[in-house]
């Protein structure tokens, strides 16, 4: 089996990270005070909170070592319209980087 490049993570991993992001910059898009992402350029959108907990599942079966507390935090907040911190999602940033390394070995 081939190993996954650095640069195919970073595309994997590009829509958290723009969610993560548009957060930080403290410009974000919400329908009825949910806080949304939009969809590949498409109207659609979807909520970052149940964004957040898919891939926290995924990250939580694909790498069992890494502690996805946080992001079962940041998405509880985002839910019940709690603002969040620059430093929780700079924090949230730093553990997508640790994703991207662990699977890339």
């Amino acid at each position: 089996m081939k190993h996954v490049t650095r640069k195919q993570m970073r595309a994997w991993l590009a829509p958290m990270r723009a969610c993560f992001a548009q957060m930080r910059s403290g410009e974000v898009d919400s329908i009825r005070g949910y806080a949304v992402t939009r969809l590949d350029q498409k109207d659609d959108y979807a909520r970052i909170d149940f964004c957040i907990n898919g891939f926290s599942a995924l990250i939580d079966r694909l790498c069992p070592d890494i502690d996805t507390a946080l992001l079962h935090r940041i998405s509880k907040a985002l839910a019940n319209g709690v603002p969040l911190t620059i430093a929780e999602i700079d924090r949230a940033l730093s553990l997508l980087h640790r994703c991207e390394d662990a699977l890339i070995e």
